[in-house]
């Protein structure tokens, strides 16, 4: 056997083990932060996507919808909308949060999709408050994996 062999067998051993070794929780820790920061990263883009492509109209928080989703809560606020063609639209937001993050009778801003007057986003500052907390909780999440795992 080669020297290189060697030493590239030894590595993937002790890699192995080191692996092995690591509290399970590191690695579920790292698993959340990675989904947290996907989640955060993907609404800030679509969030970018429908500031710079949409359409910007007033609406109203017509009623609160509680669902439960995998041993979680959330509220879902219905949005009644009217476009720029007078079309009006009752739709359930794609975001939900626990508490709710809105009250129903509440006026907002609505962006809408130009193509496609059914999808939306509620533009409110929560909302972003929200996008930033979660990139932020899975960038720290996944630095302080990853220094453990340099140990």
């Amino acid at each position: 056997m080669q020297l290189g062999t060697i030493l590239q067998t030894g590595l993937k051993k002790q890699l192995i083990i080191h692996i092995n070794s690591m509290d399970n929780s590191v690695v579920y820790g790292m698993i959340a932060s990675l989904l947290v920061l996907c989640i955060g990263l993907l609404k800030l883009l679509q969030r970018k996507r429908y500031e710079k492509n949409g359409v910007k109209v007033q609406g109203l928080v017509s009623d609160l919808l509680l669902e439960y989703q995998g041993g979680t809560r959330a509220y879902y606020p219905v949005v009644s909308y009217r476009t720029l063609e007078n079309i009006e639209f009752e739709e359930k937001s794609s975001f939900g949060t626990y508490p709710a993050a809105f009250k129903k009778g509440q006026e907002i801003d609505v962006i809408y999709d130009r193509a496609d007057h059914k999808k939306f986003i509620i533009d409110s500052k929560k909302y972003v408050y929200i996008e930033v907390v979660s990139i932020t909780i899975g960038l720290v999440g996944l630095i302080i994996s990853c220094v453990y795992l340099m140990k």
